[in-house]
């Protein structure tokens, strides 16, 4: 009994589910107790064989009448076997808007502080409830839409998008001009809300832009672009912006504590008002994916 078990490969008995697998799989009654006793292996190597023959199938067999094709997939006019020209429009928008809303949740709460005259302790904490808060009202409530708009019609993601972008800008400048805290909460929160609009549709859109075997790589490139070219350039920018500015307002006057701590105020809320700027070009790059995206058909 015990050399028996020793000699069998696998000593265990296997589930229930693995034997109905063997006994379901057509096979005969020596191959279904072989792979009773190596259920680890055999009936797994032949699931992934018939896997792929039935994937080959699949792709090789024309789409029926009533079935959805890829006909109207962002790839079909451009080749299948490279991304859409969509998808570096795509990812510039995305680092246009990154760059915005990174430059904001680091500079932000030292506005307050210059320009508002907020604690250290309150300033990052309510602003970063506001971001959150408008980030999750924004990213659901594009998602929602965008698949409205583009059920619709084709490149209703990107229009989203844009509509989203446009209209922040404003929002955007109009929040460095408020003089109650309250209400700069309020305006900061609705631009925000507008640019979160973008994460849905534009992550969306993206998936559609290239073929399937080259997502991974399409979604990794697009990450390190609208990261290296988005927050991680903003912040040294607004910071840069800030100080240029501050110099033009003290040249000609004397470096008072309280000259110097209005220059800053004045230049910060300049670089502030200048992150609109990438916004409103985020806008035009999703026109213009727009306007290149091929149409869908309807299925």
């Amino acid at each position: 009994m015990t050399s028996a078990a020793a000699s069998s490969p696998c000593s265990t008995s296997p589930p229930r589910s693995a034997r109905r697998w063997a006994s379901s799989s057509g096979g005969s009654s020596a191959s279904t107790s072989a792979g009773a006793r190596c259920f680890g292996r055999r009936p797994a190597g032949a699931l992934v064989r018939r896997t792929g023959r039935a994937d080959r199938r699949a792709r090789a067999r024309p789409a029926r009448p009533g079935e959805r094709a890829d006909r109207g997939h962002l790839l079909h006019r451009a080749g299948a076997d490279r991304p859409h020209p969509a998808w570096g429009i795509n990812t510039v928008g995305l680092a246009m808007m990154t760059f915005t809303v990174g430059g904001l949740s680091l500079w932000m709460p030292t506005y307050l502080e210059r320009v508002h005259g907020m604690s250290t302790a309150s300033a990052g904490p309510v602003f970063g409830a506001v971001t959150v808060l408008a980030g999750l009202c924004g990213t659901l409530l594009g998602g929602s839409l965008g698949d409205r708009l583009q059920a619709r019609s084709a490149g209703g993601y990107f229009w989203l998008s844009g509509v989203g972008l446009v209209l922040s800008a404003p929002l955007i400048v109009l929040l460095t001009r408020m003089d109650h805290l309250v209400a700069l909460f309020v305006v900061a929160f609705f631009a925000e809300l507008l640019l979160f609009l973008n994460t849905g549709p534009l992550n969306a859109a993206l998936v559609g832009c290239v073929p399937a075997w080259l997502r991974g790589t399409a979604f990794a490139v697009n990450i390190f672009c609208i990261h290296a070219f988005g927050d991680a350039l903003s912040r040294t920018l607004i910071g840069y912006v800030s100080d240029r500015a501050k110099t033009a307002y003290l040249a000609g006057q004397e470096p008072t504590e309280a000259a110097v701590r209005s220059a800053e105020a004045a230049g910060l809320n300049l670089a502030i008002a200048t992150t609109a700027i990438p916004v409103l070009l985020g806008d035009w790059s999703s026109c213009g994916a727009r306007a290149g995206s091929p149409a869908r058909r309807a299925a």
